[in-house]
């Protein structure tokens, strides 16, 4: 399509009360709108389009149509992350820490109407800002774990 979404930071030096903003542009005329508020993290379209996965700090998932307007919650992540699509569209990927084991994320997902929410794969140890993944419209997931001193990107197949 031609709209890409993104957080508009703010700005440095800006007071906190100066929000930050996600954002929807249109590429072809550079029209931009805000989503609703909070702003949300690591936005995705959905495969069709017609939607918007993303997180929030309080570690909300949540779907947002793209012209603007009220987001729904479909699940909680721990802590707040990425988020992702299935390749048809039918279901949202997030990730998890269990309680107890710091570091670990498990990659779990729910169904767009927030039910059928399920644990698919252990992922390993992230530091917390490496947290990411990204799951292939065939249903492949791959991440990169935490391994001090060594660069891997792992894969596993999502059943």
């Amino acid at each position: 399509g031609s709209r890409i979404v993104y957080t508009r930071m703010r700005p440095m030096g800006a007071p906190m009360s100066v929000p930050e903003t996600s954002v929807v542009r249109d590429v072809k005329t550079a029209r931009e709108h805000e989503l609703a508020q909070p702003h949300k993290h690591s936005c995705r379209f959905s495969p069709d389009g017609r939607w918007i996965v993303g997180s929030e700090h309080d570690g909300s998932v949540v779907i947002c149509p793209p012209e603007g307007g009220a987001c729904r919650t479909v699940a909680k992540a721990n802590p707040a992350g990425p988020t992702t699509w299935s390749g048809d569209g039918s279901r949202v990927y997030f990730l998890r820490a269990p309680e107890g084991l710091e570091g670990r994320r498990d990659l779990w997902s729910v169904g767009t109407d927030g039910s059928g929410e399920r644990m698919e794969i252990t992922l390993g140890r992230f530091k917390a800002i490496d947290s990411f993944f990204d799951v292939s419209v065939g249903g492949h997931v791959v991440w990169s774990p935490y391994q001090q001193g060594r660069r891997e990107l792992w894969a596993a197949e999502i059943r």
